[in-house]
């Protein structure tokens, strides 16, 4: 019994011995350029990093979305002040930033036609006219040009510099008026108001009813004389003329006929595809984009009433669209 416990141990070592053997010499038999496969380890392709990236980002925007429409949802009062409050300022800043590189633009052409005067008025002299020169008065004479013209830079940096300066409580009032009007109360008004009156359907009749109630009332008696005394209050001139601008827009400018042509087709986009609790914030956005591209209204009306013919003029935005100042006029 021992014996034949020997033998087969005997043999079990042989059987693996030659195992190895033949392992060994199937590896060195492998070729160099296979053999760095079998040693490395697998690698994760680009192509699926990228995948995998990709993913993740897609993963990270819809979260970010989701939670966005989440707070629409829940706080809709609160997201119609904060996105129509940041776009009325918004739209200010550039209106006023636009004001200042027309005012230099007008003071550097003021300059240069100042200077081309003057090498007219220089080439006038004639060599023949006899110069007498008199010390007391030529010398006199210098300082006084000299201080003038030091006073007149002086006064072209500091009415450059005041108007490069930010007009903050201008921004503020379009920041209050965007966030309390165009956002708290016009949300209180399609989303609630519209509703009950005409019925929270999207069918054509009920978004058509919409639409023109929205254009003809709403528009031409409420919301534009509230955007024109807004200025007024901005600007510093009275409630009649605040009207008056607005009739005049009215009959001379298209100011109606350019807001129904934009806010018509919007208007029944707002009520029959967009989601309620984002039509205030759809609106927002149009009114920005519209004013940058297509504005066409001219950015002041000249005041004509007593009471405003003292005023200084300055560069003003027009609510072309009703809703927001005129940044590109």
């Amino acid at each position: 019994m021992s014996s034949s416990k020997k033998s087969f141990a005997a043999i079990l070592v042989l059987v693996s011995i030659s195992t190895l053997t033949l392992t060994t010499n199937a590896f060195q038999s492998v070729s160099p350029l296979t053999r760095p496969l079998l040693s490395q380890p697998p690698r994760v392709s680009h192509q699926a990093r990228s995948s995998s990236s990709r993913l993740f980002s897609s993963v990270a925007i819809s979260t970010a979305l989701t939670a966005l429409d989440t707070f629409w949802q829940t706080s809709p009062y609160t997201a119609a002040a904060i996105v129509c409050g940041i776009k009325a300022s918004a739209a200010d800043l550039i209106a006023q930033k636009r004001a200042y590189r027309k005012r230099e633009e007008k003071e550097r052409q003021a300059a240069a036609l100042a200077a081309s005067q003057k090498e007219d008025e220089d080439s006038l002299r004639t060599d023949n006219t006899p110069i007498i020169y008199n010390p007391n008065i030529d010398e006199t004479a210098a300082a006084a040009a000299e201080d003038t013209s030091n006073s007149n830079d002086t006064d072209t940096d500091t009415a450059l510099n005041n108007g490069k300066k930010t007009e903050w409580k201008r921004t503020l009032a379009f920041l209050t008026y965007g966030s309390i009007y165009q956002g708290l109360s016009q949300e209180f008004i399609y989303i609630h108001l519209y509703p009950v009156w005409f019925g929270s359907a999207t069918t054509v009749p009920v978004v058509l009813t919409k639409v023109l109630f929205d254009l003809c009332i709403q528009t031409t008696f409420l919301t534009l004389p509230i955007a024109y005394l807004t200025k007024s209050v901005i600007y510093r001139y009275s409630p009649k003329e605040a009207i008056r601008r607005y009739i005049d827009d009215i009959r001379n400018h298209g100011l109606l006929k350019k807001y129904y042509l934009l806010w018509g087709p919007v208007q029944c986009l707002t009520f029959s595809i967009v989601p309620e609790h984002w039509r205030v914030t759809f609106i927002a956005f149009v009114s920005f984009f519209w004013l940058i591209i297509l504005s066409t209204i001219a950015s002041k009306t000249k005041a004509t009433s007593e009471d405003v013919q003292n005023e200084i003029i300055v560069e003003e935005c027009s609510f072309e669209d009703g809703t927001t100042c005129n940044i590109d006029g």
